[in-house]
């Protein structure tokens, strides 16, 4: 028998994963992940406007620089989750008709009382991902890589 093809049958997508240590207490570095209307002083790939006082599950507008250099380019998301229990920062994004979906995770986990590892993931899905298009793949996962080098920087300079 015939089974039409879904997003479900076919896995159409990508996924990007990074990580850092950071040499500070978990409570300190959720501080500053967790301080989302604050992350362009210390990332200059990523940060956000228009933010709710309370954003989980409202839409925000997530500001992306693919090349660092203040060139901005709006995407809607939504705050699925900043749970200061299990240190966890979620994201998502989507153009509809399964097209393409983002879901961007930050999660910290306590190495020592003074080291954190953070990973910071994003799994895409949909047609355009499948196909290499609707995102600059690449340069988003350098990107994660240079915004945690960013982050660990600000953090520990600050520490000094």
């Amino acid at each position: 028998s015939f089974i039409p093809a879904t997003s479900q049958t076919i896995k159409m997508g990508r996924k990007i994963r990074t990580s850092i240590e950071i040499d500070a207490p978990v409570k300190e570095v959720w501080s500053v992940v967790s301080d989302i209307q604050s992350f362009d002083k210390w990332s200059k790939w990523t940060k956000f406007d228009n933010v709710p006082d309370e954003p989980v599950g409202e839409t925000t507008t997530l500001l992306a620089s693919f090349d660092g250099n203040d060139e901005w380019k709006a995407y809607d998301c939504v705050f699925n989750a900043i749970d200061g229990n299990t240190y966890l920062l979620n994201w998502s994004g989507s153009v509809p008709c399964g097209l393409f979906h983002g879901n961007h995770t930050i999660q910290l986990k306590p190495i020592d009382e003074n080291r954190t590892h953070v990973t910071h993931n994003e799994d895409f899905s949909g047609l355009l991902p499948a196909l290499n298009l609707g995102m600059p793949y690449a340069k988003v996962e350098r990107n994660y890589g240079l915004m945690n080098e960013a982050l660990k920087k600000y953090i520990e300079t600050s520490r000094e």
